[in-house]
């Protein structure tokens, strides 16, 4: 049974594509290593969003299968021999510098923002596109994080708890 692999599939698939454009591009401009770090560095912010309110579903999708197919360490590693082999020393220490410092930056953005309540809504409408390609619908997305007593705190807002008793010191 191949379980979640079409899903993690076609999220590659995207992913990979999306990459290759933005090399052709960086390619086409003379800086194919430029489009390698900007493609590091949105893969990683995106991940840190989905990491902190995507579902099991969406983050098989998006996290797994996209940014798995669309980031690359590997055209990163052989960009970074490349440029020593050639003598760009500054310029290889800048883009190993780049790529994981301002990717490590740019995922723990993306966490801060994933934790947010507007992500976890955006995230939540994902489903839909699960099912488009396979997935279980409503499994797709972890349901809003609350702080805690927040369902009490509605309950008693809306009648359906009881009140609570006001307590003099004292009193038991």
């Amino acid at each position: 049974m191949l379980g979640d692999t079409p899903l993690v599939a076609a999220g590659a698939a995207a992913g990979a594509a999306l990459r290759h454009g933005a090399s052709t591009v960086g390619k086409r401009y003379g800086s194919a290593p430029s489009a390698i770090l900007c493609v590091n560095v949105i893969g990683s912010f995106f991940l840190g969003v989905l990491s902190s309110s995507a579902g099991p579903k969406t983050s098989l999708l998006l996290g797994t299968g996209f940014c798995g197919g669309f980031t690359t360490c590997s055209t990163f590693s052989v960009d970074s021999v490349r440029m020593l082999q050639n003598g760009n020393n500054v310029a290889a220490a800048s883009y190993i510098l780049g790529n994981n410092v301002v990717s490590i930056g740019a995922a723990a953005a993306g966490m801060r923002l994933g934790g947010t309540p507007a992500a976890r809504r955006l995230l939540s409408r994902a489903p839909p596109l699960l099912s488009a390609v396979g997935a279980a619908g409503s499994a797709g997305t972890r349901p809003l994080r609350q702080p805690p007593g927040a369902s009490h705190q509605a309950r008693r807002a809306s009648g359906s708890a009881p009140a609570e008793k006001a307590r003099r010191p004292g009193s038991t």
